[in-house]
């Protein structure tokens, strides 16, 4: 089977002409060389009518997540299917002189620089690897005045009132978006070890590859890294590891 994996904007805004330029929008960043929107267009007319199309008001962050996520709902069909989720943090702090406070940017990581979080559960075919699309996609950013963890006894909030929530929320939006899927495999690094999604999320047809954070305890009273310890290799396989002078990392076979 083909994939094309640019969205389809045609009958999403009501307007024709919104319709074919976000598919323009889109035709530019997917073939272009950079995600930036002064970089990817070929003159500053051009600039221009995407952030005119951008400040529209028929143009909702919803229709244009939606319209990225709907070819993976029958793209996964009879297919055994991983979806990989994480957050990615969008720095603006360079740009934070042309922001205005009312664009929905907020504060980021550090709680002081200007931008977003976009969280991703990317759709593959398990047996090639194929990319199908997007499960779901959630954006949102912090509030300058949100209290510090201590101040809102952040260990003792309902776990729908925490930030993590994010990773039960992607799993049961994509148990809802990949129906037509034979089998749903999660995975996610270490964020994702929390408890609750370990008891909503898994059934017949779902299963969770999580990097483990906490050394849990088990149900015969042992915890999970000293078992693990103890068991038998399974298996074992050789990577290249490439040099990567920003980190210090020196090119090397890794076992």
């Amino acid at each position: 089977m083909d994939i094309c994996y640019r969205e389809n904007y045609l009958g999403k805004f009501g307007d024709k002409r919104l319709d074919r330029r976000a598919n323009k929008v889109s035709s530019l960043l997917y073939f272009g060389v950079s995600s930036s929107i002064h970089r990817s267009t070929p003159d500053e007319s051009e600039q221009k009518a995407v952030y005119r199309f951008l400040a529209n008001d028929r143009v909702s962050e919803e229709i244009l997540i939606e319209t990225a996520k709907e070819k993976s709902e029958y793209f996964c069909s009879g297919r055994d299917v991983l979806v990989i989720q994480d957050t990615t943090e969008i720095n603006l702090q360079r740009h934070h002189g042309r922001l205005k406070t009312d664009s929905g940017i907020g504060v980021t990581g550090n709680n002081h620089d200007q931008g977003f979080f976009f969280h991703g559960s990317l759709v593959l075919d398990a047996a090639t690897s194929m990319m199908l699309g997007y499960s779901d996609i959630q954006l949102w950013h912090r509030s300058p005045e949100k209290l510090d963890k201590k101040q809102r006894d952040y260990k003792n909030l309902p776990i729908v009132d925490k930030e993590s929530y994010r990773w039960i929320k992607a799993c049961k939006r994509s148990q809802e978006h990949l129906l037509q899927a034979r089998s749903i495999t999660i995975i996610e690094d270490r964020e994702g070890d929390i408890f609750e999604q370990f008891a909503t999320i898994p059934d017949d047809r779902t299963h969770l590859i999580v990097r483990s954070r906490d050394n849990r305890r088990l149900m015969d009273g042992g915890k999970l890294f000293e078992r693990l310890a103890a068991e038998p290799v399974q298996g074992s396989y050789t990577i290249d590891v490439v040099k990567d002078i920003h980190k210090g990392v020196q090119k090397r076979k890794a076992r």
